[in-house]
């Protein structure tokens, strides 16, 4: 399999547990609506029954999606494919039919409902946003959470070229990396290590650079006020920022206790990446608030 081919096997692999996370937090989400609300009879069981259906059909989205991107990973043979295809339109049948069961229409019955979303979107309301009145908040803008998400996009591409650096001497392309001479600095050592090609046949600093521009993407989508209107969106980004974090502690502990050394590149990204995850907090904390109190849970 070729080292893209195994990129894609992973990232539908990674994709796949996203969408069953989903699934499971949707039914966890859905008792405990039910729970909390105290509520009975007919009405009370048809919205748990709808909270359900909506946390299936998202997480079905996500397991449609990594059945769409596993399809560059396998062998081109008739069968892989077949398999594949089959697999896409059972998962895209369930979806279709959910929507039908939570909507009462087919996915391209829109009709009036698709122009109050375009109504609602016009306003900044709805999750959807109309793009001039977009480009005016993240361009012009004054808020406490702006500031900290372009805070955030500027660590991002720091970290990110602080690894596209690296990438250039992974590849061959610059035979040294430049840092300052001190005691305790070899990034030539830390980032030609085995440990540096142990995954996805390549490089650790090309998938850091995916993983950088993503965090960067989650930052500077929506608009000035999307903890309230798309609070998954700070959400994910908290997420993220926590992981990352996390995984950037445990490969800067990795580099003094195997190589007794550090790559100052790394220690610059690895920072970037702790500032990201504390500027994240004010946001999510809000993001959060607005995700309980909504109603329904999940919306249309």
């Amino acid at each position: 399999m070729s080292s893209f081919g195994g990129a894609a096997e992973t990232v539908g692999i990674a994709i796949d547990a996203a969408g069953v996370a989903v699934i499971v937090v949707g039914i966890l989400v859905a008792l405990f609506r039910f729970l909390r609300s105290g509520a009975k009879g007919l009405d009370a069981f048809r919205r748990m029954r709808q909270d359900l259906g909506r946390g299936i059909l998202l997480g079905l989205e996500f397991l449609v999606a990594a059945d769409i991107i596993r399809t560059v990973a396998v062998e081109p043979s008739l069968g892989g494919v077949t398999v594949l295809g089959i697999i896409v339109l059972i998962r895209t049948f369930l979806s279709m039919a959910l929507q039908v069961e939570l909507e009462g229409r087919w996915p391209w019955q829109r009709g009036g409902g698709q122009r109050e979303v375009c109504r609602a979107g016009s306003g900044g309301k709805g999750g959807v946003m109309n793009p001039d009145r977009l480009s005016r908040q993240l361009r012009l803008g004054k808020d406490a959470h702006l500031d900290n998400r372009r805070s955030i996009v500027l660590s991002s591409l720091v970290a990110l070229s602080c690894m596209g650096l690296i990438s250039l001497y992974q590849m061959g392309i610059i035979k040294h990396l430049p840092e300052p001479p001190l005691k305790g600095l070899d990034a030539d050592r830390v980032d030609a290590s085995a440990e540096a090609y142990a995954h996805l046949q390549t490089g650790d600093a090309f998938p850091g650079m995916v993983s950088y521009a993503v965090t960067a993407l989650l930052a500077a989508m929506g608009g000035r006020d999307r903890a309230v209107s798309s609070p998954l969106l700070p959400l994910a980004l908290a997420g993220k920022a926590g992981v990352d974090t996390v995984q950037a502690a445990r490969l800067t502990v990795q580099q003094f206790t195997r190589h007794k050394a550090a790559c100052m590149w790394c220690l610059i990204a690895a920072t970037a990446t702790l500032r990201t995850a504390l500027l994240v907090l004010p946001e999510a904390r809000r993001a959060w608030r607005s995700f309980l109190l909504r109603k329904p849970f999940f919306r249309h």
